[in-house]
């Protein structure tokens, strides 16, 4: 996994958190947008060549966003340990020592699972379209 793909998996799991608490997203990037405002918002169907024009991912309602929805299945369907890991680590506001203590496990297994969660993530076949469409 790139470091690229990390960033680009990691945006892409900030926007579905914010889906995931009900916040209103918003898209307040300037064209051509980059690839981690792109992912935040939702907004991987692309636009003109010149950048977005209107996102195509961007709704102001839960169920209307099929971006999220279909990554919350996807993440719905981890092992348990790695979907409590990626549950902490995007739902959650505080330190990383913090949500290894709320897991009952050490700071290097929790970074541990996170990695193994974001690397099985970004191993299906549609997370993988979105970040190479960004």
């Amino acid at each position: 996994m790139t470091k690229d793909n990390l960033l680009a998996v990691r945006a892409l799991l900030t926007g579905w958190a914010k889906w995931k608490k009900n916040i209103e997203i918003t898209h307040e990037y300037l064209s051509p947008p980059n690839l981690i405002y792109r992912l935040m918002s939702g907004d991987v169907g692309g636009g003109s060549g010149f950048g977005s024009v209107e996102p195509l991912g961007i709704c102001q309602k839960r169920q209307h966003n099929p971006i999220f929805y279909r990554l919350d299945c996807l993440i719905e369907h981890l092992p348990n340990r790695r979907r409590e890991t990626i549950f902490c680590e995007f739902l959650l506001s505080c330190s990383q020592k913090k949500k290894a203590e709320l897991m009952s496990i050490s700071l290097k297994g929790y970074e541990r699972n996170l990695n193994l969660s974001l690397k099985q993530i970004l191993d299906d076949d549609f997370v993988k379209n979105l970040v190479n469409r960004a």
